[in-house]
């Protein structure tokens, strides 16, 4: 007979980050049903199956959290828009076009109308909710698409322009479509996302094309 093959156990490592994605899993659904506000830490760590000292070990505040579920959705979208954009030597306007696909993307994952949600609710009475959004999605992701802008700039390609103001015109769109969808719904909301950022994609580098 064959001996049985063994399979060796996960490494601490491995465990760790499933350990963390379970609880960033059950984060996202408390602050779905119950905002950030709303939200408690034994709650979450119920959801997750754990004790709440447990949850402490991996995460040391609600803020840590909501930091944990921000950074899990745009951390791959970031990596892979820097990447793109640092081999895109010389098509800065294809790099918008794949940004746009991106914001198109983040439109049908889970946590953007979630955070989206809780940012319009609670953003002004909860800074830290403002805080997270601005430190890890919208700095990095404005500082990459105005360096791009900068670089068509630099080469003829768009027009002199502000780059930080039109890499906030860029993303503009998405971040209405986003509230949109998730105060109306997306058969109420009126349009139809990926044409409606295809639509401005568009718009914007036709305006942005140097004359």
């Amino acid at each position: 007979m064959f001996a049985e093959a063994v399979v060796p156990p996960p490494s601490r490592p491995a465990q760790r980050a499933a350990r963390e994605a379970a609880i960033l899993g059950a984060a996202l659904r408390i602050f779905a049903e119950r905002g950030y506000g709303g939200a408690r830490i034994e709650d979450i760590a119920d959801a997750a199956g754990i004790g709440k000292g447990t949850l402490y070990v991996y995460f040391s505040s609600k803020r840590a959290l909501l930091e944990g579920v921000v950074r899990a959705a745009a951390d791959p979208g970031l990596a892979a828009i820097e990447s793109i954009a640092t081999q895109a030597e010389g098509e800065p306007a294809a790099v918008v076009r794949v940004i746009v696909e991106r914001a198109k993307r983040a439109l049908r994952n889970e946590i953007t109308p979630v955070f989206a949600k809780v940012l319009v609710a609670e953003g002004g009475r909860a800074p830290e909710v403002s805080a997270v959004y601005r430190k890890e999605v919208m700095e990095p992701l404005l500082g990459v698409i105005a360096d791009v802008i900068g670089r068509g700039i630099e080469r003829g390609v768009f027009r002199p322009i502000d780059p930080n103001l039109a890499a906030r015109l860029l993303l503009a769109p998405a971040m209405a479509a986003a509230i949109s969808l998730e105060v109306f719904g997306v058969g109420d909301a009126g349009f139809e996302p990926d044409s409606l950022l295809d639509t401005h994609a568009d718009l914007f580098l036709a305006g942005l094309q140097s004359v």
